[in-house]
């Protein structure tokens, strides 16, 4: 008979058995990334809130400019509405829709252009110059408005040219 070496298969392994690590010890978990994180995501999240209520207030139109803006259209179209919508009671003293829409058909029409708005407090200056859509109508005349806020509405008060 001859001697056949012994089979691997099914056989111990010479030796000690494999150790096996232990399982690793749960760690501390680090809090300071995930303060600054949420700090950071709180901070962003005022920073896009600042910015949506900014676009809003200046889209809903309340500003000295859209005030002046409104004026201008109210004299082109002849729009007592939008006329009393945009000026003070004190401004407009005396001044019936029927009046108003003769003389704003008087007027030639013009492009306006705002150079300069200045704001403090309740106050506003609005400097524009008025362009004459015809040439022959006169050359461009810088005109100051002066506004006040009024229930929270920027409001026409005041209008002065050079001539």
């Amino acid at each position: 008979m001859s001697s056949l070496p012994p089979s691997p298969y099914g056989a111990m392994p010479a030796g000690p058995p494999p150790a096996q690590q232990p399982p690793a010890a749960p760690g501390k978990r680090k809090w300071l990334p995930w303060a600054i994180g949420g700090c950071g995501c709180l901070v962003a999240v005022a920073v896009i809130a600042a910015i949506v209520a900014i676009a809003l207030y200046v889209a809903s139109g309340n500003s000295p400019k859209a005030a002046v803006e409104g004026y201008e259209k109210a004299w082109s179209t002849a729009d007592c509405e939008l006329l009393f919508s945009v000026t003070t009671e004190d401004f407009r003293r005396g001044l019936t829709c029927a009046e108003f829409e003769a003389s704003a058909g008087d007027d030639p029409t013009a492009d306006l252009t705002v150079l300069d708005s200045r704001t403090q407090g309740d106050e506003a200056i609005v400097v524009a110059r008025a362009t004459p859509e015809d040439a022959s109508d006169g050359d461009p005349v810088d005109v100051t408005f002066r506004l006040v806020k009024e229930d929270g509405d920027w409001k026409v008060d005041a209008v002065s040219s050079e001539d």
